[in-house]
C-alpha cells in the first residue's frame, strides 16, 4: 500500500472525531477527493490563535511540507502535545504519527547521489532519540519542532507501557500497584557529522565539537530513498547490547572505601554480577516502521534476588556483611565511599539475611527484628546489624545502559549507535528538570546551606562507559556530545508565542539529571585514565538510594519526591501532601471515617498528630527501620499519586510553603500536615477563594520515643503549633500551644 493511502486511512479515521472541523478552521479539507493536492497546496487561512497552534512555524503554509515535519500543519496538529480540544474525541496513535513522518520525508524524494554531492563523505547512518516538542522546549525556541539526541532515557517499572494519545507521550495507568515502564523512541537517519552551523542550535551546554545532524529519516518500504532513479526497498533492523555492572562494582571497589570481599564460590565476572544482552534480556525493542521503542522488562518487581550456578546448583547471590559497616548518619545501609568519581553504588542494602535450609534459600527481613526496649532502640537496631555476622542477599534492579543501533543492509554508510540509559522510575514525570532546579536551588541554598545543584543531562558533555560493546567498543572516547539535545531550524520562521505543554513526558536527556553529587540517572566514574559516565552509581538496588535522596529534602535528583517531613528530617524543600505521603491507620481522618488508610508513593505512611496519654505528639516514620527494598519486594512503591504534579503546581506549593515558613520566621518549625484545597469557597469557615493549601507546622521536643506498637514509627511531643490556610492572595494563620482548648483567632497576611 502506498503511503498516501495510509495517510488517507488515518485522516478518514480521525476526521469524524473533531479533526475534520479543526482542520477546516485552517482552510484544509482532510476528506478532499484529491487528498494529495489538498495536503500539498498552499493554505491561506492558517489560524495560529487556536490553542496549540501559537507556535506552529510562522513561515509554514501547507498541510504537508516535503521533508519538514515541523512545517507541516497536519503533523503539527496531530503530534503537538499542546493541540488539545474538548471537541476532539480521538487522538492519533504513535504508529499513526510515525507513518505521517514517513510520508513527509518520502515527498522530499531524496536520492543518494544528491546527498553525496551535497555532503560528501560525511554521511553516516545515525540512530537518534527524537521527540516533537513545543517551542519553549526546543533548542532554538522559535517554533514547535523535533529535538534530536544520541541518548534516550527509558525507565523501569512493573507494568507494560501505556501510550496516552492525548498527551502524545507515555503515561501511567493510575493503578496503585503498577509502575508503568516508560520507553524511549529512536529513529534511523542519514546524518552528517559536523560542527553546528548558523541554522543549528543546541539546548544546553556548549556547542563545541561535532554533532550528528539528521538530513533524512530512513524507514521501511520503497518510498524512502532513491538510487539511480529507482526507489530502494529499505528494510530496517535493530541491534542492541545493554550492560549491568552494579553487583560487580560492589566487590571490585577498594576495601578501604567500603568495597566488599566476594564469597569465593562466586565468579563476579559472570551473571548476575555482570550481565549483558547476551546473558539475559535486559530490554525489549518494538518496531513501529520508521522508528523503534526500547522498552524495559515488565515481568517482575522493581527489585529481585538473583542466582548463579555453582557446581551445578543455583546459589543465591549474596555476600558476608562487612565487619566494619559504614553507615550514613541516618541510614542502616552499607556505604561505599567515593571521591569525584563514583566507582560503585554508594549504598548497599544489608537488611536481608540469607538462611539456607536443605539447599533452599530463605530471606529473613531484619527490619522486623525485636531489640531491647528503651531509649536507644534505634542504636540497638543498628548494633544488631553491625555486631552479627551473616550473609546478606544481593538484589538486582533493571537499571542498565547500553548501545542501540538501527541499520539497513541496503546502504553502506558507516553506522553510529545511540546511548540507551535504562533508568530508575521518574516519580515526577511532568516536572521539568531544568526549570524546577533553577527555582528550587535558591531555596535549598538558603535554607540548607547546600551549594549543590542539578542540571539536565542534556547539558553534560561526557565520554560514555567504554565497557559497552556493540561489535567492539560502542562509543569512541572523543564522542563527548552524545547526551546533548540539538536541532536545525528554518531561518524564515520567526519566534512565536509559546504553546503550553504541561502533560507530555520526555524520554530525552532534558528529563534526566546530569552529574549530581555525583549522579542519579548517570554517575561520573573512572577506570585507569578514562573518566566517563556510567549507570551503576545509584544504590544497590536503586530504592536503597531513593529513600536517602528523598529524605534529604530531595537534595540529590532535583525532580524527585521530598520526604524530609515524613522522616522528621527538618526543612522540606518540595512539600508533598498528606495523601501523597500516605494516611496511617491511626491518622485522625482515618479514625473518623472521612478517608481510608492508604500508603504513599514509597510504601510508607506520612506524619500525623496523635493524642497519647493526654499529650499531643507527632507520629512519623522511623528512618532507621524504613526500607524501600522491603516495600519494593511487597510491591508497595507507587507512582499514581505523584505523577500528576506539574512544574507549575510544585512551584506554587514551594512559594506557599516558603511564605508560611516566614510567618513568623522561626528556626525549628516542622511541617506536619499539608492538604491541597481544590476550592476554598466550599469551606465556609474561611473567607478564601479558589485553590490553595492548608498547612500545620509544629515545634517538637528534640527527644523521641519509639511507638511501642510499631518499631517503624517514632513519636515526638508537640510544644507549639502553627496553622496556615492559603489561597492565591491571602494567608490566614495562628499560633497556639499544644493541647490548647480555646484557639486564638486567625491573623491575615497578603501574599507577596
Amino acid at each position: 500500500m502506498a503511503l498516501i493511502d495510509d495517510i488517507k486511512r488515518i485522516l478518514d479515521d480521525l476526521a469524524p472525531h473533531g479533526w475534520g472541523k479543526l482542520f477546516e478552521a485552517h482552510g484544509l479539507n482532510i476528506l478532499a477527493d484529491d487528498l494529495f493536492k489538498a495536503l500539498t497546496d498552499p493554505l491561506v487561512d492558517i489560524d495560529r490563535t487556536i490553542v496549540g497552534f501559537e507556535d506552529f512555524a510562522s513561515s509554514a503554509d501547507k498541510g504537508i511540507e516535503p521533508g519538514i515535519p515541523s512545517h507541516s500543519l497536519v503533523f503539527h496538529a496531530l503530534a503537538s502535545p499542546a493541540v488539545v480540544d474538548p471537541t476532539i474525541s480521538k487522538y492519533p496513535t504513535l504508529e499513526m504519527l510515525d507513518t505521517i513522518e514517513n510520508f513527509i520525508y518520502s515527498l522530499s524524494k531524496v536520492s543518494i547521489k544528491d546527498l553525496q554531492n551535497e555532503h560528501g563523505s560525511n554521511l553516516v547512518i545515525a540512530t537518534l532519540c527524537y521527540q516533537y516538542k513545543v517551542a519553549s522546549k526546543t533548542p532554538h525556541r522559535r517554533y514547535a519542532d523535533f529535538c534530536y539526541s544520541r541518548t534516550g532515557i527509558s525507565r523501569v517499572g512493573t507494568a507494560k507501557p501505556i501510550y496516552d494519545e492525548k498527551r502524545r507521550s507515555f503515561w501511567v495507568s493510575g493503578q496503585s500497584d503498577e509502575i508503568n515502564v516508560f520507553p524511549a523512541r529512536f529513529g534511523c537517519f542519514l546524518a552528517i557529522e559536523r560542527k553546528l552551523g548558523l541554522n543549528n542550535s543546541v539546548m544546553d551546554g556548549p556547542d563545541m565539537g561535532t554533532f550528528l545532524m539528521p538530513v533524512h529519516k530512513l524507514f521501511n518500504g520503497t518510498e524512502c530513498l532513491q538510487q539511480n532513479g529507482e526507489w530502494l526497498n529499505i528494510n530496517l533492523f535493530s541491534n542492541e547490547n545493554h550492560l549491568q555492572q552494579k553487583l560487580n562494582k560492589i566487590h571490585t571497589a577498594p576495601q578501604f572505601a567500603g568495597g566488599i570481599t566476594p564469597i569465593n564460590i562466586f565468579d563476579i565476572e559472570k551473571p548476575p554480577f555482570v550481565q549483558n544482552s547476551q546473558d539475559i534480556k535486559l530490554v525489549d525493542s518494538r518496531q513501529l516502521n520508521g522508528s523503534f521503542l526500547v522498552i524495559p522488562p515488565t515481568d517482575h518487581l522493581l527489585v529481585r534476588t538473583a542466582f548463579q550456578v555453582v557446581n551445578g546448583k543455583n546459589e543465591l547471590a549474596r555476600f558476608v556483611r562487612p565487619s566494619q559497616l559504614r553507615f550514613w548518619e541516618n541510614s542502616s545501609s552499607h556505604q561505599i565511599l567515593h571521591g569525584p568519581e563514583r566507582i560503585a553504588p554508594e549504598y548497599v542494602n544489608v537488611r536481608f539475611k540469607v538462611n539456607k535450609v536443605d539447599d533452599e534459600f530463605e530471606l529473613e527481613d531484619l527490619n522486623n527484628i525485636q531489640v531491647t526496649p528503651g531509649d536507644n532502640q534505634d542504636l540497638n537496631f543498628r548494633r544488631t546489624l553491625s555486631d552479627n555476622t551473616y550473609e546478606a542477599a544481593h538484589f538486582l534492579d533493571d537499571c542498565a545502559e547500553g548501545a542501540f543501533k538501527i541499520s539497513t543492509q541496503e546502504l553502506e554508510f558507516p553506522s553510529k549507535p545511540a546511548y540507551s540509559i535504562v533508568a530508575a522510575p521518574d516519580f515526577f514525570p511532568l516536572i521539568d528538570q531544568a526549570t524546577i532546579e533553577s527555582f528550587i536551588g535558591r531555596i535549598r541554598r538558603r535554607f540548607l546551606n547546600r551549594a549543590g545543584h542539578s542540571e539536565p543531562l542534556s547539558a553534560g558533555r561526557h565520554m560514555i562507559n567504554p565497557n559497552i560493546e556493540l561489535n567492539g567498543r560502542a562509543f569512541d572516547a572523543e564522542e563527548f556530545n552524545i547526551t546533548a539535545i540539538y536541532g536545525s531550524f528554518v531561518p524564515a520562521s520567526q519566534n512565536q508565542k509559546n504553546s503550553k505543554d504541561e502533560f507530555s513526558v520526555s524520554y530525552m536527556t532534558d528529563a534526566a539529571s546530569n552529574l549530581f553529587h555525583p549522579g542519579w540517572d548517570v554517575s561520573q566514574t573512572r577506570e585507569g585514565n578514562e573518566v566517563f559516565i556510567g549507570a551503576f552509581g545509584l544504590g544497590s538496588p536503586f530504592p536503597e538510594d531513593a529513600k536517602l535522596c528523598a529524605a534529604l529534602s530531595s537534595y540529590w535528583p532535583a525532580a524527585s519526591p521530598d520526604t524530609a517531613r515524613a522522616f522528621n528530617m527538618g526543612i522540606t524543600i518540595k512539600p508533598m501532601t498528606d495523601e501523597e505521603l500516605g494516611f496511617h491507620p491511626n491518622h485522625p481522618k482515618v479514625l473518623d471515617g472521612s478517608i481510608f488508610s492508604e500508603h504513599g508513593w514509597d510504601g510508607e505512611f506520612g506524619p500525623f498528630f496523635e493524642l497519647v496519654n493526654g499529650s499531643e505528639v507527632v507520629n512519623y516514620i522511623n528512618i532507621q527501620r524504613s526500607d524501600y527494598v522491603t516495600n519494593s519486594l511487597n510491591n508497595k512503591m507507587r507512582i499514581d499519586k505523584v505523577a500528576q504534579i506539574s512544574t507549575e503546581e510544585m512551584i506554587d506549593r514551594v512559594n506557599a510553603y516558603e511564605e508560611c515558613m516566614g510567618i513568623p520566621s522561626l528556626v525549628g518549625k516542622t511541617l506536619v500536615t499539608l492538604d491541597k484545597v481544590t476550592d476554598w469557597s466550599r469551606d465556609t469557615r474561611f473567607n478564601l477563594g479558589g485553590a490553595g493549601y492548608s498547612m500545620v507546622f509544629a515545634i517538637l521536643e528534640p527527644d523521641f520515643i519509639v511507638d511501642p506498637n510499631d518499631p517503624k514509627r517514632r513519636r515526638n511531643k508537640v510544644l507549639q503549633k502553627f496553622e496556615y490556610h492559603v489561597d492565591a492572595n491571602t494567608i490566614l494563620w495562628r499560633i497556639y500551644m499544644a493541647n490548647t482548648l480555646s484557639l486564638p483567632p486567625f491573623r491575615k497576611e497578603t501574599r507577596s
